[in-house]
């Protein structure tokens, strides 16, 4: 016999001892399943954690709690100018100090939940899983300012508060000389997704398994911002009873619809007894949908009961695509039960989601408004983080 004859009659002999291996280890999955352990068994068969039964489907659920914290870029609850030395006379030798700063919201942490359930395919290791999560929070701004004149036409000691999304020089040129005010803002944020995922389990050995996975995934948010202004001042600094006051009522509203595909990968590795750590990483494309509406009543009413009302709104609808990204990482504790043919799991981590320029409102350009001259928008954008703590509990069987 030569040595090409016996490689070959090697090769088919192992072929033939790895499939009676396969066959007889089908026979005694079923029948031992008590005495399941896939870290007994050789690498390249890549068993489960729990054991097989007839090739039937494995089904699971899971409920998450979720403690998260946001953040919306660009989404300003007020702007706080504060000025020292201003001088309305057309005299010289003035120095104004002044500086402007934009007041975010008081973002905190809150609840919210995350369900899912799946099945598993028969054999071949393939799966599909249904995933809701739902997160709602808001918050709250207050801010008040005042100015103080030390001689006539000057100011000195000036921090007044004024809404976002309005340009702020529109209140300053109504009430020349302002010397009370106040701002008050309300977010709130509402967040439900829905993802629907095929994907299959690889196992390296018995402390390792990777899950890669596609499938579709649908967003939608509701982000809205209210605020009100108020004012005092006044209309004639050489007549200090002569009083102004300016009102702002603004209301903003970016709804956002989108569905599209995503893709990533889930990984598992235990380090003893069940216990080990676990990660993900994704990233979705996402055609979106958004509706924008941004509704200012802004007032302004002298003492002797002249009123100037300027009613402006402004609709706006477009359609994008948007990228969304998903990271977590924690730890996993499993233990199989049901004589090794279920297993419970409990998780405890951290997870961060990305919604790229997420965040989409109309600023308005001049709070005064005529009918040869209406006031103009202009979209203002940032990004959307979500992230927190995450513990869930689970069950396949």
């Amino acid at each position: 016999m030569d040595i090409k004859s016996l490689n070959k009659s090697l090769i088919l002999c192992g072929l033939t001892t790895v499939a009676a291996m396969a066959s007889d280890l089908s026979a005694e999955q079923i029948e031992n399943c008590c005495d399941w352990n896939p870290c007994c068994f050789d690498y390249g068969l890549n068993p489960p954690p729990t054991c097989p039964t007839a090739c039937g489907c494995t089904w699971f659920g899971e409920i998450e709690y979720l403690y998260w914290k946001p953040h919306v870029e660009n989404a300003h609850a007020a702007e706080v100018i504060t000025a020292d030395y201003i001088d309305f006379s057309p005299s010289v030798n003035t120095r104004t100090i002044s500086k402007s700063e934009m007041k975010d919201f008081n973002y905190e942490w809150d609840s919210g939940f995350r369900v899912g359930l799946g099945i598993g395919l028969p054999c071949d290791k393939w799966g599909i899983s249904l995933k809701w999560s739902h997160y709602n929070t808001d918050s709250t701004f207050s801010s008040k300012g005042f100015s103080t004149s030390q001689q006539q036409d000057i100011l000195v000691d000036v921090k007044m508060p004024f809404p976002s999304f309005i340009n702020s020089q529109a209140f300053v040129i109504l009430g020349s000389a302002l010397q009370m005010g106040s701002v008050d803002s309300h977010w709130d944020f509402q967040f439900n997704q829905v993802d629907l995922d095929l994907f299959r389990n690889y196992y390296v050995g018995c402390s390792l398994s990777i899950k890669p996975y596609v499938g579709l995934r649908a967003l939608f948010l509701k982000n809205t911002v209210d605020s009100f202004a108020l004012y005092e001042g006044l209309t004639n600094t050489q007549d200090p009873d002569q009083f102004t006051k300016i009102s702002a009522d603004q209301h903003l509203r970016s709804d956002f619809k989108s569905v599209g595909l995503r893709a990533g990968a889930e990984s598992f590795y235990e380090l003893m007894c069940g216990l080990g750590v676990y990660g993900n990483i994704g990233a979705s494309i996402l055609y979106s949908c958004y509706e924008l509406e941004h509704k200012a009543l802004v007032t302004f009413v002298e003492d002797g009961g002249s009123t100037l009302t300027n009613n402006h709104e402004s609709p706006y609808c477009f359609e994008t695509l948007r990228l969304m990204t998903d990271l977590s990482l924690g730890i996993e504790w499993r233990e199989t039960i049901n004589c090794n043919q279920s297993m419970v799991f409990v998780k405890a981590g951290w997870e961060h989601h990305l919604i790229v320029e997420g965040s989409q409102f109309q600023t308005l350009n001049s709070a005064l408004s005529t009918s040869l001259f209406p006031p103009t928008s202009s979209i203002n954008d940032g990004d959307i983080s979500l992230y927190g703590f995450v513990f869930s509990v689970g069950i396949s069987f």
